[in-house]
């Protein structure tokens, strides 16, 4: 039996080494002659014989790769990684039986990219040499995508080259496709590099595909929305940017990061208007934007727990436009709020300390009759609002005012 398998090896590597075509460069690559394995396996690609064949493009990006790696020959080709990954998808290209994919263009069309991986994959597909297609996909292309990934990551740290970092990353999630998984760690690295190199539109596209793939958790994907509106901001598309952030504030009411980078947007778009003495002699459709954008400012204030500026943009809403409802509701509701806490703490002064108490009613009135006049403003706007009679009808009733309204 081992005499058998002896003769069988000898002629499998009799049938490799007896093409012609590709016999030097395959030798010299095995005994480390990258320079002379060079020139032979660049000739192979152009010869009506051996351009076509499989194993030409194999061995080629087996001899790149090797001098993407060894410190003698690395001078014969400053992109060996890059010719290696080429190599290596012709290889796949001409490993298909069927010759009429053959003329794929897998790195620059998308779509010719999407019939190939489909192929690559689908159990009718007939390859010519599955030794070749496994040694690729299992072990060559896996350590090329190590190598490229590092590629990238140096690039990043020592040049600062962040166009290249992208491409490099590209590259590696390619192969990752080839190989049918999913890098998802490396796609959210991706994200900030593309950022780096301002290639907005790329970013969106990984945040997008991480999105899709329910990458992280709700921190995560609410972050990623934050860098997606970023990128839209950056590209001019102010409407994009506050649609992806309304959405996500939405979706999750109880993640900040959002509302936080919804109030640096509308602060940004305040300082960068035009400075105006006189904000109401503008146009109707200015004057709209701008008190409800100290609205939207005020609640999302409001809503992260930083009342002082909540207060301070409802304010700046109503000097805009004194009849704005929702603003004098709000700050109603403000004052009202406060007044309310101090007026249940006050009930929680153990007995005996009357001054305490004291003080601690008398501040509730005052907020009370702070809340008051937006109060009665709201209701002067909408008088069927049930919220407002209500509030109107506890103010009144704490201060000791006579409700005529009943």
């Amino acid at each position: 039996m081992k005499k058998v398998f002896y003769i069988l090896f000898l002629l499998v590597n009799l049938v490799l080494y007896s093409q012609p075509d590709t016999y030097n460069p395959y030798v010299s690559l095995k005994y480390g002659e990258l320079d002379e394995a060079k020139k032979g396996i660049d000739k192979q690609i152009n010869y009506s014989r051996t351009k076509t064949y499989t194993r030409t493009w194999w061995i080629r990006g087996m001899i790149y790769q090797e001098i993407q790696k060894s410190n003698e020959f690395s001078n014969l080709c400053d992109t060996a990684e890059l010719v290696a990954l080429s190599s290596y998808i012709q290889s796949l290209v001409y490993n298909f039986k069927n010759n009429e994919y053959w003329n794929l263009d897998v790195e620059n069309n998308p779509e010719d990219k999407s019939i190939f991986l489909k192929k690559l994959y689908d159990n009718k597909t007939m390859f010519i040499d599955t030794v070749i297609k496994n040694d690729m996909i299992k072990e060559k292309l896996l350590e090329l995508s190590d190598t490229l990934v590092n590629i990238g990551i140096d690039n990043y740290k020592d040049g600062g080259d962040y166009n290249k970092s992208v491409e490099y990353f590209k590259k590696s999630l390619f192969i990752s496709e080839i190989l049918n998984k999913v890098d998802t760690e490396l796609m959210y690295y991706n994200v900030f590099v593309c950022q780096k190199a301002k290639q907005y539109e790329l970013s969106n596209k990984y945040i997008d595909k991480l999105l899709n793939y329910s990458y992280g958790d709700d921190k995560v994907k609410v972050d990623l929305y934050v860098l997606k509106s970023r990128n839209y901001k950056l590209l001019g598309d102010i409407a994009l940017c506050y649609k992806t952030l309304d959405k996500i504030i939405k979706k999750y009411p109880n993640q900040n990061n959002a509302k936080y980078e919804k109030i640096n947007c509308l602060i940004e778009q305040e300082k960068n208007r035009k400075a105006r003495k006189q904000i109401k002699n503008t146009n109707s459709r200015d004057r709209v934007k701008t008190y409800y954008m100290y609205y939207d400012m005020a609640t999302l204030y409001e809503q992260v727990g930083n009342i002082k500026k909540a207060e301070e943009y409802y304010l700046k809403s109503l000097e805009i436009n004194s009849d704005y409802f929702n603003s004098n509701y709000n700050l109603g509701v403000l004052y009202f709020n406060q007044a309310s806490d101090v007026f249940n703490a006050a009930n929680d002064i153990p007995v005996g300390k009357s001054e305490k108490y004291n003080e601690q009613i008398n501040e509730a009135k005052t907020l009370f009759k702070k809340s008051l006049p937006y109060f009665i403003k709201a209701n002067q706007i909408d008088s069927e609002d049930v919220n407002t009679l209500t509030a109107l009808k506890i103010i009144k009733g704490r201060l000791g005012i006579e409700d005529k309204s009943q």
